[in-house]
């Protein structure tokens, strides 16, 4: 495991601050992954529809301790030369995701990448990883996570599909019993209106219900 601190970390923000432009460093490293041989890549440019958001993922097919890890690379206009990492599996090698095995994570399967770009365009990227926060929160490690995969990534004032995706996403692997009130909240601190934020918080109160009425019956 990670070290006892970090269990009670909330997961890290992971970029690389790159020189150029944004959508020709995804192509680059796109091309790389496809190289590498062990990646099925995707490339999103203009993503749904929205110029200068670009996505590329990386699906790692190699040995792994984790069921079906991979990599995404993130640029959003509104972000300049700052391209966000965002690390997934299917499932991790231990339930309780830590702040340490996240960042292995992304410097084992997406670290090599970046590496072998380095080597080609004779850069010097590298990942930058937040530092520990030693804010209290309310939030378990795993809501933290997924919460902030949704927010941080959002497009804060009109959400695309893929914002949606993360949402449901954060609704259906959230354990805990948050209140529409604490949603709102945390919507706010993260850069949303707080019209929009009402919205949200709404829809996610509808989603629990909806998830405790299907578990509830199902269970009959």
């Amino acid at each position: 495991m990670a070290d006892q601190n970090s269990a009670s970390l909330c997961l890290p923000d992971i970029d690389i601050n790159i020189s150029g432009d944004p959508r020709t460093f995804l192509s680059q490293m796109s091309e790389i992954g496809r190289a590498h041989g062990q990646f099925d890549v995707e490339e999103y440019y203009d993503a749904l529809g929205s110029e200068g958001d670009h996505v590329a993922n990386f699906r790692y097919r190699g040995e792994s301790s984790h069921d079906q890890p991979g990599g995404q690379l993130i640029a959003r206009r509104d972000c300049g030369s700052v391209v966000a990492v965002e690390m997934h599996a299917l499932r991790w090698e231990r339930e309780a995701l830590t702040r340490g095995i996240f960042c292995e994570a992304a410097k084992s399967i997406m670290g090599p990448l970046l590496s072998a770009y380095n080597r080609k365009f004779g850069t010097h990227y590298r990942f930058r990883i937040e530092k520990p926060s030693r804010k209290g929160s309310v939030l378990t490690q795993r809501t933290e996570y997924l919460f902030r995969r949704f927010a941080l990534l959002a497009n804060t004032s009109s959400l695309h599909v893929l914002d949606w995706c993360r949402f449901y996403g954060f609704v259906l692997g959230c354990r805990q019993n948050l209140t529409e009130a604490l949603v709102r909240q945390l919507l706010v601190e993260h850069g949303f209106s707080a019209a929009k934020a009402e919205h949200i918080s709404e829809v996610y109160s509808h989603l629990v219900d909806f998830k405790n009425y299907s578990a509830n019956r199902y269970r009959r």
